[in-house]
């Protein structure tokens, strides 16, 4: 009998061999099917835990991606139909802009108003009904969600770092740009604008005008106010000057602070004879005398208003509307402003009633003029508009000007015109500065206005001008059957009518050339840009021809908020180049650097945009390599259109050549 036996020693290995072989076949085959390494936690324990996170991030990358993908649809969805607003308002602005010109028919201007009401209404249409998924893209709805989260608990988030370990991420969190609450504070007490030399304490002043821009060149930007004396008494009368400009200085170290200086001199001395006392109203900047200064016009109520006519013991001289150069501001310098009254000149003697004026090159000689206006009614006497020009003679002296005419000979009845704002710009795109002025006040023809052409009686005032100029500046209205003036109130009443616009072209008959610059801060737009998109504050320096020929800058140009009563400044600058074809710009921006293009080319308009490439404090190699950098950069962002960036990189370079000029402190 024999006795069976299990497998051999051997058999046993090889079943066990064979079954080790079957499962790594196995496993080799899942891995195949699935193309991944790690199928079950036998396979890697800690590897499972990193792929099944890698996988959750690849999740919700996807997922990202896809919600990138729907938000570049959303994007063009609303692109294209602001395209389709933009040119609806382009229609519109385009009648708008013909309708100006009055060559139209009463039939026409209705067609032009039926298309401009058609286009609004088809923009309200566009902005109701662009929708995206059922979300409405364009009419305010829209904004920005944090999934139910109280945005104001969001602090940090931590975030798995590649290199091992945890980072850390500071989170900003803003609201929605439709729903965020701007907030202003009112810091005039503590920044020092309150505390006006010369004023006791908690008596008020009438302020007709305020003025921000760079008066001392230090890229800070500084506060002009000019106030009236009006009918109130003076000190030496037992009352209070009120009558004074003040020069609230930045003491540029970022507290915001400022120190009324415009009566002290170099010395921290107080002068008051320095601070003209007057009615100030409106200032104009520039620079009249050709040093690298910005100097100041300031208008007031003018030599015809006698002291016993306004009953204020004013001298003919206080009232003259005033220049002032800049004899103690320097580029650079400490901020102290000692400035003198040179008085008005051989040529000009005399100046009438003044609301404000105007700063800019008229006759684009090179050297900046002025144009001044105004016009009062007061107690049966109208002294009527004084838009005047005064013509810079270019002979770099305290006393440039001349009379040139009156702007407003061929406006009809223009004396009876009281002009409180004006502005010059070009209007008409011919390189020149046109010029124009508002009334909110006209007079009837019939008031019968005749010539005031002897002296105030009971005065021993003067006639300045001659009999024809004086004339000029003063009327009486005309006397009732009793013998005596009409009342002022009677007159409101009966003869005001409403006042006008009137827009003086320049015939720019000079054959000077030219440049229109505007400026554009680059904040956002260029790596270290910290500047404005308008610029305020920042001062253009301008010389004609090469830059190898400048010396001291003719023109200075403020980028300045407000100018005299009810007025604004233009923005957009014609500098003028004389026979000049080519021009140099030097710009001092808020906050102190220095662009300089050399070698503009005549009539052309030029957007300049900030460069952080201060020309003073860099060498030659880092300037270059600065500004090519900066106009890449600015080559991605939003320039405006018709901007050439390669003119400006190569002015820019070329502008080093300025540096020992400009940046000199003299």
């Amino acid at each position: 009998m024999r006795i069976g036996s299990g497998p051999s020693g051997i058999d046993l290995t090889a079943q066990i061999n064979l079954l080790n072989a079957y499962t790594e076949l196995s496993k080799s085959a899942i891995r195949l099917s699935t193309m991944q390494r790690i199928n079950a936690g036998s396979d890697d324990p800690a590897g499972l835990i990193a792929a099944e996170s890698l996988r959750s991030e690849i999740t919700a990358i996807r997922a990202a991606s896809e919600n990138a993908g729907r938000a570049r649809a959303a994007i063009r969805v609303a692109d294209s139909a602001m395209g389709e607003v933009s040119g609806l308002l382009n229609t519109i602005r385009g009648n708008v802009v013909s309708a100006a010109g009055g060559m139209y028919s009463d039939a026409e201007l209705a067609a032009m108003q039926l298309e401009n009401d058609a286009a609004m209404e088809a923009i309200n249409r566009i902005s109701g009904t662009t929708s995206f998924a059922g979300r409405k893209l364009l009419d305010g709805s829209s904004g920005y969600q944090t999934s139910g989260v109280d945005a104001s608990q969001v602090a940090d988030i931590t975030v798995h770092a590649t290199s091992g370990g945890e980072q850390t991420l500071d989170i900003e969190v803003t609201q929605p740009a439709g729903t965020a609450d701007l907030t202003f504070t009112d810091v005039s007490a503590a920044s020092g604008v309150l505390d006006m030399r010369l004023v006791p304490t908690g008596k008020a002043t009438i302020t007709w005008a305020t003025v921000t821009a760079d008066m001392n060149g230090d890229g800070c930007t500084d506060i002009l106010q000019s106030d009236d004396q009006a009918l109130l008494g003076l000190t030496r009368q037992g009352g209070t000057d009120r009558g004074l400009i003040h020069m609230f200085m930045n003491r540029c170290d970022g507290t915001g602070k400022y120190d009324d200086v415009l009566a002290v001199n170099s010395s921290g001395v107080v002068q008051a004879d320095h601070y003209a006392l007057s009615n100030w109203m409106g200032f104009a900047l520039g620079n009249w005398n050709c040093d690298k200064r910005l100097d100041m016009f300031s208008t007031g109520a003018g030599n015809y208003v006698h002291p016993v006519f306004l009953g204020v013991a004013f001298t003919m001289e206080e009232t003259a509307s005033k220049w002032f150069m800049n004899r103690g501001m320097q580029p650079g310098g400490s901020g102290i402003m000692d400035m003198q009254t040179p008085g008005l000149g051989p040529e000009v003697v005399a100046n009438g009633f003044g609301w404000g004026a105007t700063s800019g090159d008229y006759d684009n000689d090179g050297f900046q003029d002025i144009i001044y206006s105004g016009g009062l009614d007061a107690q049966g006497i109208l002294f009527a508009p004084t838009d005047r020009v005064y013509m810079n003679k270019g002979t770099c002296d305290d006393f440039p000007f001349s009379v040139h005419h009156d702007i407003l000979d061929n406006v009809p009845n223009a004396n009876l015109r009281e002009t409180m704002a004006s502005l010059t710009a070009d209007f008409n795109n011919d390189g020149f500065a046109d010029y124009l002025s508002t009334s909110p006040v006209n007079w009837d023809p019939r008031i019968g206005l005749e010539r005031y052409d002897q002296p105030f009686p009971g005065t021993t005032l003067p006639n300045i001008f001659g009999v024809e100029e004086d004339g000029l500046a003063r009327w009486k209205f005309r006397m009732d059957s009793n013998g005596t003036h009409f009342s002022h109130i009677l007159a409101q009443d009966a003869f005001q009518l409403n006042g006008t616009a009137v827009v003086q072209m320049n015939d720019a008959r000079s054959g000077n050339n030219w440049l229109t610059v505007r400026l554009m801060g680059s904040v956002g737009l260029a790596c270290g840009g910290r500047v404005n998109r308008a610029a305020i504050g920042a001062t253009i320096h301008s010389w004609p021809g090469k830059p190898e020929c400048a010396d001291s800058p003719r023109g200075i140009y403020a980028i300045a908020g407000g100018s005299s009563i009810n007025s604004q400044e233009s923005l957009v600058k014609q500098i003028g180049l004389g026979s000049s074809s080519v021009g140099t710009i030097a710009i001092q921006w808020p906050g102190g650097h220095w662009n300089v293009y050399a070698g503009l080319m005549a009539k052309r308009r030029y957007d300049i945009l900030e460069l952080p490439c201060d020309v003073c404090t860099m060498s030659r190699k880092e300037h270059r390599l600065c500004v090519a950098d900066a106009i890449a950069a600015l080559r991605t962002g939003s320039t405006p259109a018709g901007t050439n960036l390669n003119d400006l990189r190569v002015a820019a370079v070329c502008g080093f050549l300025l540096k020992e000029i400009v940046c000199d402190a003299d």
